[in-house]
This record gives C-alpha cells, sequence and structure tokens, in this order.
C-alpha cells in the first residue's frame, strides 16, 4: 500500500482534494498533475489527511500553484510546518476554508451576519 492517497469529490463547481497519509515531494506532484487537470471553478487543497510532511513537498506544491490561477484555491486544515513552508516558497496561506462552508452554505451566510 501507498503512503499516499488523493481522495476527490465535486459539488456545486466546487472540487474538493482531499489529501491523506505522507505528504512529500512525490504526493506533491500528484497534487500538481490534479490541479492542471481539474475543471472546477473553485478547489480546496484539504490536508485534514495528512499524518506526515515533508518541506519539499511544499515546495513543489507552491510551484505548482504559482502556474495555476491562484484564486480558485482554497486550503483547509494545513499543517503549520507545510503553511510555513508555503509562504516560504511564496504561497501564503492566509485563511483556512471552514469545512461547514461547503457542507451548509446556509450556516456561513448565518455566521457572517452575526
Amino acid at each position: 500500500m501507498g503512503r499516499f492517497r488523493l481522495d476527490s469529490s465535486y459539488s456545486r463547481g466546487t472540487l474538493r482534494l482531499l489529501l491523506h497519509g505522507v505528504f512529500d515531494g512525490s504526493s506533491a506532484w500528484e497534487v500538481r498533475h490534479a490541479l492542471v487537470g481539474a475543471d472546477a471553478g473553485r478547489i480546496i487543497l484539504d490536508f485534514s489527511g495528512v499524518e506526515e510532511t515533508w518541506e519539499f513537498g511544499a515546495a513543489i506544491l507552491s510551484a505548482g500553484i504559482k502556474g495555476t490561477d491562484r484564486s480558485r484555491i482554497s486550503f483547509a486544515h494545513v499543517p503549520e510546518e507545510v503553511r510555513a513552508a508555503l509562504a516560504l516558497f511564496g504561497t501564503p496561506v492566509e485563511e483556512e476554508e471552514r469545512p461547514w462552508k461547503i457542507a451548509f452554505p446556509w450556516m456561513a451566510a448565518a455566521a457572517e451576519s452575526a
């Protein structure tokens, strides 16, 4: 069995890429290929299944994100070491996506109006 798995789900124009296992250089390339082939208006990179991270993976992912429309990409559950490495390589993660925002849009509207 591999050390990394990439699951995807698509709903209402949003592609969620859920990363599992070890996030290293090889897995970052897999994510980059998924980003290039994505035909969604919005993409969420969800790191909630990541168990181990390598800075080299963040460097490779950062280079790939720079070659795409960054405004389409948001992040969820980014480990602090990946967040720091992405920032170091020129792809800062300003704000994490709230998972319930996608599943329950009415909750997001209520929270933003409060």
